[in-house]
């Protein structure tokens, strides 16, 4: 009996050890043509899409991604061309790499429309606020739209 318990105890151990290490990254933009091997067969990326370390992705001259890493409350700017697993990509120095709090990305995987969000956010009332994601990235945020930009110049009087 004893042994039977040990054996389960190890087995769930190794299980957890597993559910660590396959971490998620959540595209939130992508910008020109980013693609995933997926049984031999290039499939577009397009925003809220889950990546693992594992998963083979090919950034195209001009093209550009930004994961979100749900363990690190990081978001990393993928923008030279490249092409190789997740893991290896993000070890690049030409990425940009920002630390946000655990509240605002949980704002920002909700702007996504990720269902299945894990970190809470105690900020949830009327008033809470949140910095643009405009102040983090530098280029065209792919989910951004013309009704909501405020490019309007308005005369001095």
């Amino acid at each position: 009996m004893n042994k039977i318990r040990i054996v389960c105890l190890i087995l769930m151990g190794l299980m957890k050890s597993l559910e660590a290490m396959s971490q998620n990254y959540y595209v939130y933009t992508v910008t020109g043509i980013v693609s995933k091997k997926v049984n031999n067969k290039w499939e577009k990326i397009t925003p809220k899409d889950s990546l693992s370390t594992s998963t083979f992705l090919r950034i195209s001259s001009g093209g550009r991604i930004v994961l979100l890493d749900e363990e690190n409350s990081s978001l990393y700017t993928l923008k030279t061309q490249a092409q190789g697993k997740v893991k290896d990509l993000l070890k690049g120095k030409e990425n940009d790499v920002k630390k946000v709090s655990s509240q605002y990305f949980s704002f920002l995987l909700k702007r996504i429309g990720v269902a299945d969000v894990k970190k809470s956010t105690h900020m949830q009332s009327v008033g809470a606020g949140y910095r643009d994601i405009d102040s983090l990235l530098i280029h065209t945020d792919s989910l951004k739209t013309d009704s909501c930009s405020n490019n309007k110049t308005w005369p001095i009087s």
